[in-house]
C-alpha cells in the first residue's frame, strides 16, 4: 500500500545551490552579529579615563551602567575602625605591689640613713647627698628630704608607715604601663596622701615617697593586643557598594578622590582591555535577535527571505540604525543625557523602518523597529519609556511614508511623527510624574526627531534606491514629473501612445486604491509601458494619422513589429536607467497575450495550430503582482472604451467584464496574487472611472457633415478615434483589425 508522506518529514536532500545559498545566509548572519557587535560595544567598553586621586575632573563623569562591586576602601575602613574597638592588652605584673614595697623601703632607708650619719655637714649638703643617694629614677623634693632628715626617728618611721598605706592602696588599683596611667596613679597617691591630715611638710615627704614607690602593674601585651585586633579584622565581611546606572560619579571642576578612582576601575573605565564576557554575552544576544528574524522571514516572507539582495538590505538598514546610534553618542563627541540617547534611539529605529517600508514591506518594516527596539533596549540600556515612544514613532512613520502621493506628504509625515512623539512626552510625562520644564525641553527634542525622521529618511532613500534597484514612493514621485526627457520624448514622438499612457494612469490608479494595491506605482508605471513605440510610433493606432502600415505587411511580420516594442521599451528604460518595477511593468503589461487579430489573420479563422498562436504571443512573463495585473487590465479597458459608440455605463460595464473574463480565460493572473475580490473591485473601478471618462456630449443640430467617404476609407467614431475598419466593434485590445491590434 502507497503511503502518503507527512508533512514536515520530507526526506529529499536538499540541492548543492540550496546547501550554498543556505551557507552563505549563515556567514551573512554571522558577519550581521559581529559587526552590530561592534557598533553597540561602546556601552560595553566605554571611554578611557585617565584621572587619578587628586586630578581636576574636566567633565562630568557619569555611569553608563549599573553595578555592585566590592570596595576595598570601604572595607579596609570598616575592618580599622573595628581593630581599633578592641582596647590594648594587658597582662598582670605580680611583683609590682612587692617592687612598689621595696623601692619605698629603699627610700626612707636612704633617708634614714642619711638622717643618722656623724657628719655634722650643713643641712644643703646632706640634702644633696641624700638625693644622690636615693635611686635613680626617684624624685623627692628637697623639702621633703629636708622634713625626713630633721624628723624624729618615730616621726620618720610613722611617715613611712603612711606612705606604705598609700602606695598599698594605689597597687591595689589597675595601673597600666602607659605614662598616662601612671601619672593617674601617682596622682591618686598625692591625693591620698592629702587625705591624712598631715602637716604640709610631713604630707609632701609621704605623697613623694609614694609617688616615687607607684610601678604599673599591667604590662602592655603587643602580641596579644595585635592578635585580637586582626582578628577583629577578619570578623568584618567585604563591603559592597553599588552604582546606579546614569548617576553621576564626579562633577565637572571637582577633585577626585580615592574612592572616585576605585568606582572608576570598578566600572572599568580605566582598563583599556574589553570586557570579554560582556562583549561575548552582547554578541550572543544579537546573535539570537538575527536569529529570530531569519526564521520570522523565512516562514511568514518567504519572498524576502529567498532574495538575498533583501537579506543584504535587511541588514544594511539594520547596520544603519546602530551606526546611527553610535555616531550620535560617540563620534559627535557630545555627552548626552539619558533623555536624549533615548531620543536619539528613537530616531534610529524609526528611519531605518520607514525605509524598509518602501523598500520592502510593511511586514519586514515592523519587525526591524521591533528588533531594534529590542536591541537599542538591552545593548545600550535605553530606558522603557523611549523604547515605547520608538515603536509608536516607528509605526506612525511607516503609515506615513506608505501613503506618500506627493512631496508635500513628506512634510506631513514629519508632522506627524513630530506630533506622535511630542504626544507621548506629555502622556508619559504626566505618568512618571516628570516636572513640566523637562516635558517642555522633551517637546522641543521629540518635534526635532520628527524632522530628523523624515530628513534621514528622504536621504537614505535616494542613496539606497538605485544600488539595491528597487523604487520608492518619493523615486515614483520623481518619475511621475512630466517634464522628464523620456515623457517629453513620448509626448513629441508618439502623441497618441502618451495620451493614450495618461488615460491608462488614471485607470489603474483608481483601481488600485479601490482593491488596497500602491496606486502610486500603478500610476507611474502607466506613464512608462508603452514607452517602446516611440521607436516605432506609426505602427500603432493611436498615433496613424493617414495610411495604416499594416496594410501593407503580413500579419506576422505586423505582429513581430507590435510585440517588438516592448523589447524597444526594455532598451529604453535601460538607456534612461528605469528601476526594475518599472521594467517589469514594460515586460509584464500585455503577458503572454495573444495578438489576436494577426492570429486570426494568420489562420484563416482556424485557431487549432498551437505552435502558430505561439508565434502569435507576447514573450512575457505574466503578470507577478496586483499592480501589474491592474495595468494589464488597464491598458486593455483604455483601449477599446476609446472605440465604443455612446458609452453607458451598461456598455462599458459589458466591455470591461468582456476584458477581464479574457484575460481570466487565457490565463494571464495565474501567477500573481489577484483574488476575485480584487477582481470585482477593479471592475466597479474601471467602470465608474470611463464613465466619467467618456461622459455623453451634446449633439448638435445644425453640426456640418463632412461630404463623400472618408480619407482612406477609414470612419470617425463618435469619440474622435479613428476606427480599425473591422468589420465589428472591439472586445479586446488587439481583436478587430490591424490597426486596434496595435494596442
Amino acid at each position: 500500500m502507497k503511503t502518503i508522506p507527512l508533512p514536515g518529514r520530507s526526506k529529499v536532500r536538499p540541492t548543492l545551490w540550496q546547501t550554498v545559498r543556505a551557507a552563505r545566509r549563515l556567514w551573512w548572519g554571522f558577519g550581521l552579529t559581529t559587526l552590530l557587535a561592534g557598533l553597540l560595544a561602546s556601552r560595553v567598553a566605554p571611554d578611557k579615563v585617565s584621572l587619578q586621586a587628586g586630578d581636576v575632573a574636566p567633565k562630568d563623569i557619569v555611569a553608563r551602567r549599573s553595578i555592585a562591586y566590592p570596595s576595598s576602601i570601604a572595607t579596609e575602613s570598616a575592618r580599622e575602625t573595628a581593630a581599633l574597638r578592641i582596647p590594648r592588652q594587658y597582662d598582670n605584673d605580680p611583683r609590682a605591689a612587692s617592687e612598689a614595697g621595696r623601692i619605698l623601703t629603699t627610700i626612707f632607708g636612704v633617708l634614714q640613713s642619711e638622717k643618722d650619719s656623724p657628719r655634722h655637714d650643713d643641712l644643703p649638703t646632706r640634702i644633696k647627698d641624700a638625693q644622690q643617694a636615693l635611686p635613680a629614677n626617684v624624685r623627692i623634693s628637697p623639702a621633703a628630704i629636708q622634713t625626713a632628715l630633721t624628723a624624729s626617728d618615730a616621726t620618720l618611721k610613722d611617715l613611712k608607715g603612711r606612705a606604705e598605706q598609700v602606695v598599698a592602696q594605689v597597687m591595689d588599683t589597675d595601673i597600666r604601663s602607659e605614662n598616662e596611667s601612671v601619672d593617674v596613679a601617682r596622682h591618686d597617691a598625692g591625693r591620698l596622701a592629702a587625705g591624712l591630715h598631715l602637716p604640709a611638710d610631713a604630707t609632701a615627704l609621704v605623697a613623694d615617697t609614694a609617688q616615687s614607690a607607684i610601678r604599673p602593674n599591667r604590662i602592655f601585651n603587643q602580641q596579644a593586643t595585635d592578635a585580637a585586633r586582626d582578628e577583629a579584622r577578619r570578623a568584618v565581611a567585604v563591603i559592597e557598594k553599588s552604582i546606579a546606572k546614569d548617576e553621576l560619579i564626579v562633577a565637572k571642576g571637582e577633585a577626585v578622590t580615592p574612592q572616585d578612582v576605585e568606582q572608576f576601575h570598578a566600572l572599568r573605565l580605566q582598563q583599556p582591555g574589553l570586557d570579554f564576557p560582556r562583549i561575548i554575552g552582547l554578541w550572543l544576544f544579537l546573535g539570537s535577535v538575527v536569529l529570530s528574524a531569519s526564521y520570522f522571514l523565512r516562514y511568514y516572507e518567504r519572498r524576502v527571505y529567498n532574495d538575498l539582495r533583501m537579506i543584504r538590505l535587511i541588514s544594511l538598514l539594520t547596520v544603519i540604525g546602530a551606526l546611527g546610534l553610535k555616531v550620535g553618542y560617540s563620534y559627535l563627541g557630545v555627552p548626552l543625557s539619558p533623555s536624549q540617547l533615548g531620543y536619539l534611539a528613537t530616531l534610529w529605529v524609526a528611519v531605518p523602518a520607514m525605509l524598509a517600508a518602501v523598500l520592502i514591506n510593511v511586514d519586514t518594516a515592523l519587525l526591524i523597529s521591533s528588533l531594534l527596539a529590542v536591541t537599542a533596549g538591552v545593548a545600550w540600556e535605553v530606558d522603557a519609556r523611549y523604547l515605547a515612544m520608538a515603536l509608536v514613532c516607528a509605526l506612525v512613520g511607516i503609515y506615513g511614508v506608505s501613503r506618500i502621493r506627493d512631496r508635500g506628504d513628506l512634510v506631513r509625515v514629519a508632522g506627524m511623527v513630530a506630533l506622535a512623539n511630542a504626544s507621548l512626552v506629555w502622556i508619559l510625562g504626566l505618568f512618571n510624574g516628570d516636572a513640566q520644564s523637562e516635558m517642555l525641553m522633551g517637546t522641543a527634542w521629540a518635534l526635532g526627531t520628527g524632522v530628523g525622521c523624515a530628513l534621514f529618511f528622504w536621504i537614505f532613500a535616494a542613496i539606497l534606491e538605485r544600488p539595491f534597484g528597487l523604487v520608492t514612493h518619493v523615486g515614483l514621485l520623481e518619475l511621475s514629473d512630466m517634464n522628464r526627457e523620456l515623457l517629453r520624448r513620448l509626448q513629441w514622438e508618439a502623441p497618441g501612445t502618451y495620451h493614450h499612457s495618461l488615460g491608462v494612469a488614471t485607470l489603474a490608479e483608481a483601481a488600485a486604491e479601490a482593491i488596497g494595491a500602491d496606486a502610486l506605482l500603478a500610476r507611474v508605471a502607466a506613464y512608462y509601458h508603452d514607452i517602446g513605440k516611440m521607436r516605432r510610433p506609426q505602427y500603432f493606432v493611436e498615433n496613424q494619422q493617414d495610411a495604416n502600415v499594416h496594410d501593407r505587411l503580413a500579419p506576422s511580420l505586423s505582429s513581430i513589429a507590435i510585440t517588438a516594442h516592448v523589447k524597444e521599451g526594455m532598451d529604453l528604460a535601460k538607456q534612461y536607467h528605469l528601476p526594475p518595477v518599472i521594467r517589469d511593468a514594460i515586460v509584464q503589461h500585455h503577458g503572454t497575450s495573444l495578438v489576436s487579430f494577426f492570429y486570426h489573420q494568420a489562420t484563416g479563422g482556424e485557431e487549432n495550430d498551437d505552435d502558430l498562436e505561439q508565434q502569435f504571443r507576447y514573450e512575457g512573463p505574466k503578470p507577478q503582482s496586483k499592480e501589474m495585473a491592474i495595468l494589464m487590465l488597464a491598458d486593455a479597458v483604455e483601449a477599446v472604451a476609446r472605440t465604443l459608440e455612446k458609452p453607458t455605463p451598461a456598455r462599458i460595464e459589458q466591455a470591461v467584464l468582456g476584458i477581464i473574463n479574457a484575460k481570466l480565460g487565457d490565463g494571464q493572473f495565474d501567477e500573481c496574487d489577484l483574488t476575485f475580490r480584487d477582481i470585482g473591485g477593479i471592475k466597479g473601478a474601471f467602470v465608474r472611472t470611463l464613465a466619467s471618462m467618456l461622459h455623453s456630449r451634446i449633439e448638435y443640430p445644425n453640426a456640418p457633415v463632412p461630404e463623400g467617404p472618408p480619407k482612406n476609407g477609414k470612419e470617425i467614431g463618435a469619440n474622435g478615434q479613428k476606427d480599425a475598419g473591422g468589420p465589428s466593434a472591439p472586445t479586446t485590445t488587439d481583436a478587430p483589425g490591424r490597426s486596434a491590434a496595435a494596442h
